[in-house]
């Protein structure tokens, strides 16, 4: 592998993980909702829906006005309680089962400076975690002259408890602590009595809010916000916003399963919009998209996911870093095979002489002859120097050869070791030689079998009469070849004694 495609996969390693960490941590799953609160919406445009509400403890939304409040009730269709109807028992119209408009009104307005008279007003649903509550505003906003919120429930029907009196029981007759309940054609003034009415499903419960002189008790409070209930148990397990009437989601926010509902807090009206905020865990989606958390968010949300993110980062980057330093391997040296040196005529002919170590004594014997003649024979024993590496001095001595010699024996046919090594270091330089070479030269010592490697090549049995000749004719040929003239014996009266 070469050094640039090292550092090119490096850097690929590197790209692969930053796309992951991207899509990992801007990918969608639940997550702090906070930082997308309030929900707003405008009033008499869009609507907040909460899904399935419950309440931890005590009513939805509770209010407690002021002395400087006046406070109206209206339901679209309502109906007197089963209590509320018994206080009035006398009146006919209380006594009436079908739903009807219904509203609990100012009859006087207080003075400023008049003891303190208050309107208590509770709302909480018949049936919990039942159906959806809508809250919206109706009709024209009102800027400072009031703050005008509704509510109306789908698949249970609220329920809401009203009672307007004054701090001290004595004062009774204050203005201001006298209300009018309507239903239907009938009417009648109530001073501290408490009354519970019921909202039915799917109509709207409106409630406005208006201060009893000129000066709004909401002005400069919350950017002219005004928060209307002094308690709000709300939770649901989805919040969302739409236009009235609409089934467009502009904002939403629903829990998965095993989360708390989300909590909703804050409910804030204006002359020109509504507010709730928000906070819990939770899929956000706006405008059809779903979003996912911010770093800070992914990070808070799993300590042990974020760590082990972080571990496998590293770890990518050593092994990136590491892989663009790391240097190419070298072929081993026995895989690289120089071209054999020059020829130099007055070196002689090179003949090395391949054999086992069982064969030494014929392989002395034929060194003997061979040197006699002319020839310049290689043996180990002979010439690799003391305190040498062996393996290193027997490949040099192959490649600086002139013609190699395989003497043959029914040993060296299944001996196993090194002597095969040799041989095939032999054949692989025998493979550099041009056509025609006689460079590898298979002498049989003894009749015995030829090694697969060497069938290809014509071999010589030097155990037979005029075998010896034979050999120094090749190696004569040889010689020729590359270029080195002989000083040979006219007539040779060696044998070879085999």
């Amino acid at each position: 592998m070469t050094r640039t495609l090292q550092i090119g996969m490096a850097m690929l390693a590197l790209t692969v993980a930053l796309v992951v960490d991207v899509w990992l941590i801007r990918r969608a799953e639940p997550h702090s909702v906070a930082e997308f609160s309030p929900f707003a919406a405008k009033l008499g445009k869009e609507e907040l829906i909460l899904s399935n509400p419950v309440s931890q403890e005590g009513p939805l939304l509770s209010h407690q006005g002021g002395k400087n409040e006046v406070v109206d009730v209206v339901f679209d269709r309502g109906r007197l309680s089963a209590q509320t109807a018994q206080l009035f028992r006398q009146e006919a119209w209380a006594q009436s089962k079908e739903s009807q408009t219904i509203s609990y009104t100012t009859l006087d307005s207080p003075q400023t400076g008049a003891a303190p008279c208050r309107t208590f007003v509770d709302i909480h649903l018949e049936s919990p975690r039942a159906g959806e509550i809508h809250l919206f505003q109706q009709g024209s906003p009102g800027g400072d002259a009031h703050r005008e919120i509704a509510l109306r429930p789908t698949g249970s029907r609220l329920v809401v408890d009203l009672q307007t009196a004054p701090d001290n029981p004595e004062e009774l007759n204050q203005p201001g602590c006298r209300k009018l309940l309507q239903a239907g054609s009938g009417r009648i003034p109530i001073v501290g009595i408490p009354l519970q009415i019921l909202a039915e499903n799917d109509s709207a419960l409106r409630l406005k809010f208006m201060p009893s002189s000129s000066a709004a008790i909401w002005k400069g409070g919350k950017k002219g916000l005004f928060e209307p209930f002094e308690a709000i148990n709300l939770r649901a397990s989805r919040a969302r916003v739409s236009p009235i009437d609409s089934p467009q989601v502009i904002r939403m926010v629903s829990t998965t399963d095993g989360r708390p509902s989300i909590n909703i807090d804050d409910l804030l009206i204006g002359s020109d919009e509504f507010r709730a905020a928000l906070s819990g865990v939770g899929m956000v989606t706006i405008d059809g998209r779903l979003v996912g958390p911010t770093f800070s968010e992914w990070i808070s949300a799993s300590y042990l996911r974020t760590g082990v993110v972080v571990f496998l980062n590293l770890l990518l980057v050593s092994a990136a870093v590491a892989l663009g330093r790391r240097k190419p391997p070298v072929r081993p040296r026995e895989c690289v095979i120089p071209p054999p040196p020059p020829v130099v005529p007055s070196d002689g002919l090179r003949v090395f002489l391949c054999h086992c170590s069982e064969d030494k004594a014929r392989v002395r014997q034929l060194y003997e002859q061979l040197n006699s003649d002319g020839f310049q024979p290689w043996l180990d024993e002979r010439d690799i120097s003391p305190a040498t590496l062996w393996d290193d001095e027997i490949q040099e001595a192959l490649r600086r050869s002139h013609a190699i010699v395989v003497c043959l024996s029914e040993i060296f046919a299944h001996k196993a070791g090194f002597v095969h090594k040799e041989l095939h270091y032999a054949l692989d330089i025998a493979l550099e030689q041009p056509d025609g070479a006689k460079f590898l030269i298979p002498v049989r010592l003894e009749d015995c079998e030829i090694p697969s490697g060497l069938r290809r090549y014509q071999w010589i049995n030097l155990f037979d009469a005029g075998g010896y000749e034979k050999l120094k004719t090749t190696l004569s040929e040889r010689a020729r070849q590359v270029g080195i003239e002989l000083n040979l014996p006219a007539v040779s009266t060696h044998r070879t004694g085999v």
